[in-house]
């Protein structure tokens, strides 16, 4: 079924949406651009959305990382406390 699907993608946008339209007649011109439109700013909005997700869970990532650090030249400070506790 997908190989099928695969050689149909050079169908009209104009006949997709006149297709699937509740109107029962053909769209006109501005109406078929002003679907293509919204369709285009839902895609713009999706994809910030999307680029959005990616830069809080880099910078989620990034403080983690940090948090780590920390937490790891606390660590290495307080081993080296605990080996030689006399050491001046």
């Amino acid at each position: 079924m997908e190989h099928e699907n695969q050689g149909k993608k050079d169908i009209d946008w104009a006949t997709i949406v006149e297709f699937f339209t509740k109107r029962g007649r053909p769209l006109t011109k501005e109406e078929i651009d002003e679907l293509k439109l919204e369709d285009l700013k839902m895609l713009e909005e999706a994809e910030d959305q999307r680029k959005r997700a990616e830069e809080n869970e880099r910078r989620r990532q990034q403080r983690l990382m940090e948090d780590l650090a920390e937490d790891e030249d606390f660590d290495a400070f307080e081993a080296r406390q605990t080996k030689d506790p006399l050491a001046g």
